[in-house]
């Protein structure tokens, strides 16, 4: 009984730490949702308004090869269409939208955040 009792409690803790490392994952829609915010983070019409992302960015790296192909796929597009709309913004109004975009796009990952000071 107490061997027994000894071999649960060692184990205890090497059964939890998947649970542990999963919280850290992003889920398929959460990833697709950061590669979003992250993508119109890093256009360089928005370069003087810059956005601490860097948890984001770490979560989304390590995120990376635990989601399904698709959802890396669609993001991946996703993210080519944001960078190609950001080369086009060669006006105020259009730097504002992509603004905008972001801030909506980040708004789940930054709430409670302030804007880097660039």
């Amino acid at each position: 009984m107490l061997k027994t009792l000894t071999a649960a409690a060692l184990a205890l803790p090497l059964l939890a730490a998947p649970a542990f490392a999963d919280a850290e994952r992003l889920s398929n829609a959460d990833f697709q949702r950061a590669n979003r915010c992250l993508a119109y983070a890093g256009l360089e019409a928005l370069s003087g308004d810059p956005v601490d992302l860097a948890a984001l960015r770490a979560r989304f790296e390590a995120s990376k090869t635990q989601v399904f192909p698709d959802a890396r796929s669609e993001a991946d597009f996703e993210a080519r269409e944001i960078r190609a709309a950001g080369r086009m913004a060669t006006t105020p109004a259009r730097v504002e939208r992509l603004k905008t975009r972001r801030d909506q796009a980040c708004a789940t990952f930054t709430a409670g955040m302030t804007v880097a000071e660039g």
